[in-house]
């Protein structure tokens, strides 16, 4: 294992300098037009969801999943015109909302006020949504709208959902809170074609200072086996 370190503050600068070549991009439609649109099913929270919940040792009764129907998601989508610019519940929408969409999560068990709940969709989680000042953590129906309908992740999940054919509707996912899943300490894991093998890993926030970034390199050598290792 080789360990590559890149300064934080170069980053930084570069960012300030050359903002439009500070991230990737994806490519443009015209650039693609003769490609299909890759199905995102290997990737499906579902499909990975029995081995995540067997590391974490969480049993399947704590994994409460919701789906909601197309009327549901069109709904969502109605909301999320306002609560993407404004950041708050759509008022305009809050009749609807308790209507219709609210009683989808009427069985939820949010675990107490030290427990909450981390929500994901099959394409993706909602983190870039309002946070209450909890964390990523859920306690609240209120709260599940506002993450969802303020997450341009998660909308543009529902939106392909309800656009597409997929008959099984919008699902929501929901684990207990784990106060150690953070994007901290999450990384990325590269398994380059044809053998798929782990070429590299990176840390998820590469542009910001590692948490680790103070350990003598031979403690950060043990951080980092850990890591390896799963």
């Amino acid at each position: 294992m080789r360990i590559g370190k890149l300064n934080s503050q170069k980053v930084t600068e570069e960012e300030a300098l050359n903002p439009q070549t500070y991230n990737s991009y994806f490519h443009p439609p015209s650039t693609t037009l003769s490609l299909t649109t890759p199905t995102e099913a290997p990737y499906t929270f579902t499909r990975w969801l029995p081995l995540i919940a067997r590391s974490q040792h969480i049993p399947s009764s704590l994994i409460p999943t919701t789906t909601l129907s197309r009327s549901q998601a069109l709904t969502l989508l109605e909301a999320s015109k306002v609560s993407l610019i404004t950041r708050e519940l759509s008022r305009t929408s809050r009749e609807d909302l308790d209507e219709f969409v609210k009683p989808a999560f009427s069985t939820l068990d949010f675990l107490g006020e030290s427990g909450g709940l981390f929500l994901r969709l099959d394409a993706c989680s909602a983190k870039d949504g309002v946070q209450t000042g909890r964390g990523t953590a859920l306690y609240s129906v209120d709260e599940i709208i506002l993450r969802v309908t303020t997450s341009e992740r998660a909308m543009s999940a529902v939106r392909k959902v309800v656009e597409g054919d997929d008959a099984e509707g919008v699902r929501l996912i929901f684990l207990p809170r784990n106060p150690r899943m953070e994007s901290k300490r999450e990384y990325r894991v590269f398994c380059p074609p044809p053998m798929g093998g782990i070429a590299a890993v990176s840390q998820y926030k590469w542009h910001q200072a590692s948490m680790f970034k103070d350990l003598p390199d031979e403690e950060l050598s043990e951080v980092l086996e850990t890591v390896m290792r799963g």
